[in-house]
């Protein structure tokens, strides 16, 4: 299991990558996806506040925040 100072790193990555928090505007239609309750996993790496990491999906980034990782890697290869 990674610590929360891991996570800040990660969650800190994403935004270098140009990932946006995950309950921003943006993805709003996109909520159940993005940014799930606690039954359904859990928030990911990208929402705008930490967690204990816990949760499945505490550790892990949205396809949210994938898709827009993805869109800066292939602008960059």
């Amino acid at each position: 299991m990674i610590i929360r100072g891991e996570m800040t790193f990660f969650h800190e990555i994403g935004h270098s990558m140009n990932a946006n928090h995950d309950d921003v505007d943006e993805f709003k239609d996109r909520k159940k996806e993005c940014s799930p309750s606690d039954a359904q996993g859990g928030s990911y790496l990208m929402f705008p506040t930490g967690t204990e990491g816990l949760l499945p999906n505490n550790r892990a980034y949205s396809h949210c925040s994938l898709d827009t990782i993805s869109y800066v890697l292939k602008y960059i290869s």
